[in-house]
């Protein structure tokens, strides 16, 4: 795989390099004291607050159910958000599984 202007991905090594340069603006999106609690949640429980996110906004998603969203008077989009954690082993995917609804 390769996109415009970059080097073509030929391992997992090469994947996960790629990868690791892949940041989230955190502090940019999420409000300072709720900030504050994901990194508090985050360490009791082994994890990252990026990790913790992305299981909250799965679970608002979930919640919210299937939604169609109108955005022209001729076209709809559904609303449903979809996830996929990669990390490295040991870098604390599992704690959040729990915290989802199934």
């Amino acid at each position: 795989f390769k996109m415009a202007g970059e080097e073509e991905i030929r391992s997992v090594q090469d994947l996960e390099k790629r990868l690791s340069s892949v940041s989230f603006p955190f502090q940019e999106v999420v409000p300072q004291r709720v900030n504050e609690w994901f990194d508090i949640f985050a360490r009791s429980h082994g994890t990252t607050g990026e990790l913790l996110l992305v299981s909250v906004l799965e679970l608002t998603s979930a919640l919210i159910g299937k939604t169609t969203l109108e955005v022209f008077l001729s076209y709809e989009e559904n609303g449903n958000l979809f996830f996929i954690a990669v990390a490295q082993s040991g870098f604390g995917k599992s704690p959040p599984v729990p915290l989802r609804v199934y």
